[in-house]
């Protein structure tokens, strides 16, 4: 959550559990991308798992995306347990990337604990006074360390962490310990967002209620959120992320039409949006209009050469054309730029075969099942093809 003063919340702690001392637990539930390879392999996990789901935070924060990621469930899960992250960033000091390397250890017996955390050199040597926005809080300021040549270097800010404050509760039963951890950025009265199209500057207040609208989207409570995009749009009429956002949200209430208007007004604001490119396109692609569709996807190639949802859709508006392959030549692009993409390996014969070439899509669908063991459809798909062989 982001309050009003600009201060970055990690919340939703609805099923969490205080564990006492060593405690273990094994409730299984969560999302994914946070949760630890201890709990991704069915093992007992204790605090150690709370360290690596704030340090998937603070690398998406410095990386600006996580540090495990993928469209296939099963292979994020195999990525968590076996893969190492790509590390952050050179801008960054070294300090930084050695404190996220520890918290990302697989063996949560390496990785520190809360304490040992906020005493790392860089977080203690950086801890500043508290102030009347902070209360009693301790501030850590991390920055990183931009060096141009050997004699200059430009210090930038970049983050803020609020030092852990161990509160001591005392009930009828007892006492017990309770450790609470903020995030936070540099305090700003506004925020400038840059692009090659214009700048648009955007008060605390109209961010908050368009993540307000974020959160509610990504709780399927579209018309909730449209509420809360439509008072960030009422606030600030060219605040080009509340236009997508309302726009999301009535493409997902298959609203297509409607939907587009918004994207286009976002493009309007923003002429390099190839998020609203690209979604304008899909809203095309549920009208079943694959030619209009097509020329927003490769809109959205040409800004982002490494959008490969933006060529898988091609692909698949290519296909529904009869273009096998023209089809098939964007998924070959797909497994060029990202060649652990289950979907282009399974969405590729499906084309192979409408050309009559079985035994090439059999090897794909192969490839697809190597990637994505649970991908009922591959499987399906292979059988087909052998029984058209």
């Amino acid at each position: 959550m982001i309050t009003k003063d600009d201060i970055i919340k990690i919340a939703d702690f609805g099923i969490s559990k205080r564990l006492e001392g060593t405690e273990d637990s094994m409730t299984q539930i969560g999302t994914i991308c946070y949760m630890s390879p201890e709990c991704h392999n069915g093992e007992n996990y204790n605090t150690k798992s709370d360290i690596w789901a704030l340090v998937v935070i603070l690398y998406e924060l410095c990386a600006l995306r996580r540090p495990f990621h993928h469209i296939s469930l099963y292979i994020l899960i195999k990525q968590i347990i076996e893969e190492e992250p790509k590390p952050i960033s050179d801008l960054y000091s070294e300090e930084l990337k050695d404190l996220l390397r520890r918290m990302l250890s697989k063996d949560p017996e390496e990785r520190p604990n809360i304490q040992e955390v906020l005493a790392h050199p860089l977080l203690k040597s950086n801890a500043v006074a508290p102030t009347q926005q902070t209360g009693r809080e301790t501030v850590i300021d991390i920055r990183k360390t931009i060096t141009i040549d050997k004699y200059k270097t430009i210090m930038t800010d970049n983050h803020k962490l609020l030092k852990t404050q161990k509160t001591m509760i005392n009930t009828h039963t007892g006492t017990s310990s309770q450790h609470t951890l903020k995030i936070t950025t540099l305090a700003r009265p506004k925020r400038t967002l840059t692009s090659d199209g214009p700048i648009e500057t955007i008060s605390n207040d109209e961010f908050t209620l368009h993540n307000k609208g974020v959160s509610l989207h990504n709780m399927k409570l579209y018309e909730e959120a449209i509420k809360f995009y439509d008072k960030a749009i009422e606030m600030n009429p060219k605040f080009a992320k509340a236009y997508y956002g309302k726009g999301l949200a009535l493409d997902s209430l298959k609203k297509h039409k409607e939907a587009i208007r918004f994207f286009d007004k976002a493009l309007e604001m923003n002429p390099n949006h190839a998020n609203a490119y690209y979604s304008k396109g899909l809203a095309l692609d549920n009208m079943k209009l694959y030619e209009e569709a097509i020329i927003f996807y490769d809109i959205t190639i040409g800004i982002n050469p490494k959008y490969v949802d933006a060529y898988y859709c091609k692909g698949l508006a290519l296909k529904n054309l009869g273009r096998y392959e023209e089809a098939i030549n964007n998924y070959d692009k797909i497994i060029e730029i990202e060649p652990t993409y289950a979907n282009a390996y399974y969405s590729k014969p499906i084309a192979l075969e409408n050309l009559k070439q079985y035994e090439k899509a059999i090897k794909y669908y192969d490839k697809a099942i190597e990637l994505d063991p649970t991908s009922t459809n591959a499987y399906y798909g292979k059988g087909l093809a052998l029984d058209s062989m």
